[in-house]
């Protein structure tokens, strides 16, 4: 995948965001080249389809910061601007998520997957079954718990937790989830957690294609 020249960008923000995009980039064309696997195909399809909706954030913050630090153009409250951004973020995290979950669920059915499944095949269930057979630690099962109940919460709950969890992201911040009440969180540490998510994926995707058996 082509990498991104971000020099040509002014805002730190919208740097991070196409960084974002050129990380999972990165990472399926080492995966697809360590395992003569199709980037294009499940798992490593997934993080082609981040690429794309992290490329689109960069886009509008790129756009908002344009039109917000642009003298003659109307006032707008810093509230105002972190919320936003907020909201750009938040959907960016869930479509990425959803990415994930899509190129899990396909490669854990596909021919030569040590996986077996009865019912119902989702990322929380994958990734528990995942630490089970070894193919991830329990760093990483906490990780993909903890982020199983912010998506539900961010998904079908408005962004109110039902239960009370934390994470220690890798710059060391710290994310929680509580009961009955929504969750918040600083745009860098919102970066940092999806910075997290594509590295945890990518280790994920090297796990399962080590273990899968080629037809």
């Amino acid at each position: 995948m082509d990498i991104i020249d971000i020099s040509k960008f002014r805002f730190k923000r919208t740097k991070q965001l196409f960084e974002l995009a050129n990380l999972a980039g990165h990472h399926a064309d080492l995966l697809a080249e360590k395992y003569a696997h199709d980037a294009d195909q499940a798992p490593l399809t997934a993080l082609n389809m981040s690429f794309n909706y992290f490329v689109h954030a960069a886009e509008i913050f790129d756009f908002y910061h344009h039109r917000w630090f642009v003298p003659g153009t109307p006032f707008i409250l810093s509230s105002e601007m972190v919320e936003r951004e907020s909201l750009v973020l938040r959907s960016m995290i869930i479509e990425t998520l959803s990415a994930f979950e899509y190129g899990a669920k396909q490669a854990v059915k596909s021919a030569g997957s040590p996986f077996t499944f009865n019912g119902r095949v989702y990322l929380g269930n994958i990734m528990a079954k995942s630490h089970e057979i070894g193919i991830t630690s329990a760093a990483q099962d906490a990780f993909w718990d903890f982020i199983r109940e912010w998506r539900n919460a961010g998904v079908h709950n408005n962004g109110v937790g039902e239960r009370w969890k934390t994470l220690t992201l890798s710059s060391g911040a710290q994310l929680s989830i509580y009961e009955n009440a929504m969750a918040t969180w600083r745009t860098s540490e919102a970066i940092t957690l999806t910075r997290d998510c594509i590295e945890h994926f990518a280790s994920w995707c090297d796990g399962f294609l080590s273990r899968r058996q080629r037809p």
